[in-house]
């Protein structure tokens, strides 16, 4: 699964601190905006700096894109996303 959103308010070529929480029933691997994300079951506090580059501010995949592997199937939330110019 992938998910894709673009921050309105978000400049192209600015940077951002990009916090959120994430939860999951399993462990695993995920990718946010080209990191890999490992996850531990329960609540994950993300914290990234990214550039806002074309369409997606938040590009999340459910699984590690450097290796292939993906996670095992679950719920996940994502909540409190927030981007703080940096």
């Amino acid at each position: 699964m992938q998910i894709f959103f673009r921050e309105p308010a978000n400049v192209e070529g600015k940077t951002y601190k990009l916090t959120c929480t994430i939860t999951s029933e399993v462990a695993g691997d995920i990718t946010i905006v080209g990191n890999v994300i490992t996850l531990v079951a329960g609540e994950n506090n993300i914290e990234l700096t990214v550039g806002q580059g074309g369409a997606s501010s938040f590009a999340l995949q459910c699984g590690n894109v450097q290796t292939g592997t993906v996670i095992e199937a679950n719920t996940i939330s994502i909540s409190n996303l927030t981007f703080t110019e940096i």
